[in-house]
């Protein structure tokens, strides 16, 4: 997971991306071969006089799925819903191909040859997306996770009825309990005995630690423990960073005022107040000049 300007980032969503990007690229120099070529082998001279057009073509589908929230957690659930974003994604892409054709006539492939690029292009993604789909489970995209908490808080993390995929999910190796806390995760994931924290975390190679106890006042915090597995290393977040981080939003029944004290949210910055400012200046101008050009 990245975060850039306090903003998630999926490492998996990344990955998707890349993948897509050399998909469509070979779906693009696929379909112009097979318009065009004519038995012509792929040469180099191939590539460079169509890259530009690729380049075009390639974002305006990457954008277009990203419109259609394809690389979002939550659409990533199943192959359905896949198959559903990316019909409507294909057809804007096709949409916004004809008006920069039409804006940029020496960009133009051709109806044939853009249909060859759509049709490759569909058949890939949706080929790649099965295969994602079917190897969801692999360990590979999910992190062995340590959840401080048996409540209902560590019980939502396995529990999620669906609302996150697979892939998104840690690999919870197990939970270790708060005094006094009630129990309502498999027993067979509770952590037993005394160690600490870090022995336990080295134990089940933990890579992260998710905490997320049912009430956190006037209990046992182990912070030390904390702070030692921290600096190993150790990924460390509450619950609310957990679901902000790989659902992109908020679960209110899991903040904590300390969260909105804590949290990277409610920049104002200089450089964050000019670009606000810019936007506003140049949208109201924008606006302000189109009756006056109506009128010319």
């Amino acid at each position: 997971m990245l975060k850039i300007n306090n903003l998630y980032i999926p490492k998996v969503s990344i990955l998707i991306i890349s993948i897509d990007f050399l998909l469509l690229l070979l779906a693009f120099f696929g379909g112009i071969y097979l318009r065009f070529a004519e038995g012509q082998g792929f040469t180099i001279s191939f590539f460079k006089d169509s890259f530009f057009e690729a380049c075009i073509f390639i974002f305006a589908m990457i954008f277009s799925m990203a419109a259609m929230g394809m690389y979002l957690p939550e659409t990533q659930r199943d192959f359905n819903t896949t198959l559903f974003r990316l019909m409507p994604s294909v057809a804007l892409c096709f949409g916004l191909m004809a008006f920069i054709f039409y804006i940029f006539p020496e960009t133009y492939l051709g109806r044939g040859a853009l249909f060859n690029v759509m049709v490759l292009s569909f058949v890939e993604i949706l080929i790649a997306r099965a295969i994602l789909h079917k190897g969801a489970s692999v360990d590979i995209f999910r992190s062995r996770t340590l959840v401080l908490g048996t409540g209902k808080n560590a019980n939502d993390l396995i529990n999620t009825d669906g609302k996150i995929p697979a892939h998104h999910q840690p690999k919870i190796v197990g939970f270790i309990p708060f005094p006094g806390e009630e129990h309502r995760v498999p027993a067979s994931l509770i952590v037993t005995g005394k160690d600490s924290l870090m022995t336990l975390a080295d134990t089940y190679r933990a890579e992260e630690i998710i905490i997320a106890p049912q009430e956190r006042r006037g209990g046992y915090f182990p912070i030390q423990e904390l702070l030692e597995c921290k600096m190993r290393g150790i990924r460390v977040m509450d619950i609310a960073t957990y679901y902000e981080r790989e659902n992109g939003h908020i679960r209110m029944d899991s903040l904590y005022p300390s969260w909105f004290v804590f949290g990277g949210g409610f920049d104002q910055s200089l450089l964050r107040s000019t670009i606000k400012r810019a936007f506003d200046l140049i949208a109201s101008l924008t606006l302000l000049a189109l009756p006056i050009t109506r009128n010319y």
